[in-house]
């Protein structure tokens, strides 16, 4: 997932330039198949790989303009004063 291994539905969305209705729908389908899961961070849903190794795997296979805009994604959330979603700690 863009943003490490977990973010929110509004940032998925605008990095991934699609609705919220046709990305929700795709990652019903990943966590029915458990490669991703929904929790809450006491605010919103936060969408967070299963495992990470899923997280790298998946990032390794991303083209590389794919990769610029996850680093561009991080970067921005950095000078918004919000750490990306991989940076803060994990959820149990």
């Amino acid at each position: 997932m863009v943003a490490g291994d977990a973010a929110m539905l509004p940032v998925l969305c605008e990095v991934a330039g699609t609705g919220e209705e046709d990305l929700v729908s795709q990652l019903r389908k990943l966590r029915d198949l458990d490669l991703v899961f929904e929790v809450s961070d006491g605010q919103a849903l936060v969408y967070r790989t299963a495992h990470p190794v899923y997280a790298e795997v998946i990032y390794a296979e991303l083209p590389e303009a794919v990769r610029r805009r996850h680093a561009d994604v991080a970067a921005a959330l950095e000078r918004r004063g919000r750490r990306p979603c991989a940076a803060r700690p994990a959820l149990s």
